[in-house]
Parts: C-alpha cells; structure tokens; sequence
C-alpha cells in the first residue's frame, strides 16, 4: 500500500468530508505501520483511502480508542494500525 489516508467521521455517504486522521505519502512497510491521528478525532466511521488508482488489499486493521465515549454512538479515536 501507499500514499494512504485515513478519515474518521459520521459520514458514510462522503467519506472525504470526515477528519483527515492521519496521511502516509510514500509505501506501508512490509509488515505494517501504526498511523496515529494528529489530533483527536470524533466518529463511528474509520475509512482508509488509497489516493491514486489501484487495488487496496488490507488483511487486517485495529482501530483503538482513548478516552471517554461521548454517546453511544461516537468515540474518541487515537491511532489505527494497518
């Protein structure tokens, strides 16, 4: 993977309107990297965009959160390792 960005939000309909998280320009090293938001972030939605053509394969992502929840449906999101 590369040139990577990761949103969080609440919307599922334009996902480039959610908080930039975190970006990557360059390629994911082999066996994986940890993003981590440069600012906290509030949403149920984590999307993860490649930003060029091409295929984003992930096998697996971990999305972790600090501090307290604000409502059931929104959460404070901190870091993502891919």
């Amino acid at each position: 993977m590369k040139n990577i960005e990761i949103r969080v939000g609440q919307s599922t309909e334009n996902l480039t309107v959610n908080t930039l998280c975190s970006k990557l320009v360059g390629v994911v090293p082999t066996g994986g990297y940890l993003f981590e938001c440069v600012q906290d972030v509030i949403g149920c939605y984590v999307s993860i965009q490649i930003m060029e053509y091409g295929v984003l394969t992930i096998c697996e992502a971990q999305v972790f959160a600090t501090g307290q929840s604000l409502s059931p449906i929104q959460s404070v999101s901190k870091e993502m390792h891919i």
